[in-house]
């Protein structure tokens, strides 16, 4: 709920200020056009927050709209607003429509326009970040995430992912999906370098999606990690020498909940169990809910034989062989014939056949 008298501000600890403290002339982000240091950037980002406090006049826990494309503007702009506790709702253009629109407080979109400020909206400081979910199964959900839920997202997955200072991450994926977003924060919190130079030949670690591996990546002396999430790689035919590293994750539980190497692994301070085919999830990087009519809604459950709450993922999977394989979701499954059929199964059988380089069951 809004809260009318907000609590005290808490200070927060931007990495890329600690950045420019402990590594200051380490680059920071490489884009195509040129490279950033973490001073640099320190002071840009602090550029951009003197500009939405004194020239927007915006202040702590009010909503910033945050509209652009793949933009690194987007990536100073957010990180100035959490400079001053300024919560953030970021997309982009083809952001799908959401069961409960919000109407910030500001909204900054492409090229450069600015809304009028609404000064009397409620204030909310129980979140730091809004996204919306890709709205593959209906009408997309508000997801509202606090600074806990992404700093133990974040923390926690570095050393699983074999992160270290000075690595260099490209990042292909849009800012405004909990992937590209926990990729970019993973490579400066890790003290290391976010790179969008599709070109970069000193990339470490990679974020994709399958799609992507269609392309002929060039070969990449210094990678060690490629994380590929959000749908099958069964049927692509990937060179051995790929550091691949398939990942399960949600918006919800802000990203990655496990990785597969040789077995699949849950991230630290992350709990997972399959109910009735369904998988569950909880654990400190669990979202605070979704945003719906001026409210923050968690929706959680109760099982049997379980400690605590669980949050209802709508993914089918199983265990196999110590690998979580996702089945598909349960929303997109049908009855025929008395039985339930998961549309995805039959997708990976015909991508059995050798012949088959597309399947689409619909």
């Amino acid at each position: 709920m809004p809260h009318p008298h907000p609590p005290p501000i808490p200070h927060y600890h931007c990495p890329i200020e600690q950045g420019a403290k402990d590594l200051p002339s380490w680059p920071a982000l490489v884009t195509t056009q040129r490279e950033y240091t973490y001073e640099e950037l320190h002071q840009i980002i602090q550029t951009k927050a003197r500009c939405l406090l004194e020239d927007f006049h915006l202040i702590p826990y009010q909503i910033l709209h945050i509209e652009q494309t793949q933009s690194v503007e987007s990536l100073f702009f957010l990180l100035a607003a959490w400079r001053h506790n300024i919560t953030v709702y970021l997309s982009s253009k083809y952001t799908p429509t959401c069961r409960a629109p919000i109407t910030p407080h500001l909204k900054i979109s492409e090229p450069s326009q600015i809304s009028p400020l609404q000064p009397h909206l409620p204030l909310w400081p129980h979140c730091s970040l809004i996204l919306a979910t890709s709205g593959s199964t209906g009408r997309a959900k508000m997801v509202v995430f606090t600074r806990d839920n992404l700093l133990q997202s974040i923390k926690s997955s570095l050393a699983s992912l074999h992160f270290i200072p000075q690595d260099r991450w490209y990042v292909p994926l849009p800012f405004h999906h909990i992937g590209g977003l926990s990729s970019v924060l993973r490579a400066w919190v890790g003290q290391g370098t976010l790179t969008i130079h599709p070109q970069d030949p000193l990339v470490t670690h990679m974020s994709q999606v399958p799609t992507h591996l269609y392309r002929a990546w060039p070969l990449l002396a210094r990678l060690k990690c490629l994380l590929v999430g959000g749908s099958s790689t069964q049927h692509l035919h990937l060179p051995p020498f790929y550091p691949l590293i398939h990942s399960y994750g949600l918006t919800e539980m802000t990203g990655l909940v496990a990785y597969t190497d040789q077995t699949t692994q849950l991230l630290p301070h992350r709990k997972l169990c399959i109910y009735r085919g369904e998988i569950f999830v909880q654990g400190s990087s669990l979202f605070n809910g979704y945003w719906s009519d001026h409210t923050v809604t968690l929706p959680l459950v109760d099982l049997p034989l379980q400690e605590g709450l669980w949050f209802a993922t709508r993914d089918l999977g199983s265990f196999q062989q110590g690998h979580l394989i996702i089945h598909g979701r349960k929303d997109s499954q049908f009855t025929c014939g008395g039985n339930n059929i998961v549309p995805e199964l039959i997708e990976q059988a015909l991508f059995n056949i050798p012949t088959v380089l597309e399947a689409v069951v619909i």
